[in-house]
């Protein structure tokens, strides 16, 4: 058996980084003051999902919420957060 280049490794190594880093992470649900079991969880989701795709719209139609750590990247910027950018901006510079 001959001996294995190390690029080889190096290049898997970085596809399987990239292909890992393409996916977005899942989405975290819960239903605020109520007590509820993974399997409440399990019946509203499958009851959601059509064509293998989860309605989230759905789900919070029956009061399921997400975490706040989600960002939803459909929303428009917080005046809080178009201020932040603004003074990030650095000013074009005359010479």
């Amino acid at each position: 058996m001959g001996r294995v280049n190390p690029w080889i490794f190096l290049l898997c190594g970085l596809a399987l980084t990239a292909g890992a880093c393409a996916f977005e992470p899942e989405k975290q649900w819960y239903k605020p003051a109520a007590s509820y079991t993974v399997a409440d969880f399990r019946r509203d989701e499958v009851a959601c999902t059509k064509n293998r795709k989860l309605d989230e719209e759905c789900l919070k139609q029956r009061g399921w919420t997400s975490l706040s750590g989600d960002v939803d990247k459909t929303r428009p910027k917080t005046l809080e957060e178009q201020e932040r950018e603004r003074k990030n901006v650095t000013p074009s510079v005359r010479y």
